[in-house]
């Protein structure tokens, strides 16, 4: 876990560092073993959960733009 947290992959209660961009995402669905010890069926059900009717909203928050102009 450390690893992920590492490149970015959890989130952090760290404020977004110049020049980036913090996606996060959280899905809920219900356990399954499945999903729980094969990744490649999470990673599918993530990737048809954003593909579909039921992904309606998102957030973006951003760090400082610093050594740029702003537009």
């Amino acid at each position: 876990m450390s690893k992920l947290n590492a490149l970015g992959g959890c989130p952090s209660p760290k404020d977004v560092q110049p020049n980036t961009i913090r996606m996060t995402v959280q899905v809920e669905v219900p356990y399954s073993n499945e999903l729980m010890n094969y990744n490649d069926k999470t990673l599918q059900l993530f990737k048809d959960f954003i593909n579909s009717d039921k992904f309606t909203s998102m957030g973006v928050e951003a760090g400082p733009a610093v050594g740029r102009e702003l537009e």
